[in-house]
């Protein structure tokens, strides 16, 4: 006997049939959502990942520089009665940052530096010891874009301060002021 096919089955079975498709198409755009969210939190977590790179290699490069430059105010000494200051090849002993020679000249003319009387401060020669050849810029910082300027404050000679500031396209990444050892032995 040949079935019979009653229309509230087909019914059933089309209705089945609609809804199916339905949810295919809702699931494919819930998936399409999700994946395109997936990728856009890559490729911002990409792009966070070699920013931090970029500026992990920036602050390495800096503190390369700066722990240079301690070397220097170590090392830097003002033993010459007539001429600048100049760096030490060691590390200075401490009756060797200064002429000991208890000459007259000799102290007025450490006095003179300390006190801003002369035209060359213990921080001016600082500065520009580090500006020539005795602390060279690192060769690192014109692959990374990066650059240091050193200057001091001309209203605060006396503390014999002179600032070091590393800068990224203008922008200021570090600054930090420092004092030469040998200003120590200023009375």
């Amino acid at each position: 006997m040949p079935k019979s096919t009653s229309p509230i089955r087909t019914k059933v079975v089309a209705y089945q049939l609609g809804f199916a498709i339905t949810e295919a198409i809702l699931m494919a755009v819930l998936l399409a959502i999700a994946a395109l969210g997936t990728i856009t939190m890559l490729t911002v977590s990409v792009t966070q990942s070699r920013r931090s790179d970029a500026s992990h290699e920036d602050q390495i490069a800096i503190n390369q520089d700066l722990s240079a430059i301690q070397q220097f105010n170590e090392r830097m000494v003002c033993t010459s009665l007539t001429s600048s200051c100049t760096v030490s090849s060691g590390t200075p002993g401490e009756s060797n940052y200064i002429n000991t020679s208890y000459s007259v000249a000799g102290t007025n003319y450490f006095r003179d530096r300390c006190n801003n009387v002369s035209s060359s401060t213990i921080a001016n020669e600082a500065v520009t010891l580090l500006t020539t050849v005795t602390v060279p810029t690192p060769t690192s910082f014109s692959s990374l874009g990066l650059s240091r300027s050193v200057s001091t404050n001309s209203s605060d000679k006396l503390n014999h301060v002179y600032t070091v500031t590393w800068l990224d396209s203008g922008n200021r990444l570090r600054q930090v002021k420092l004092k030469p050892l040998v200003a120590s032995w200023c009375p």
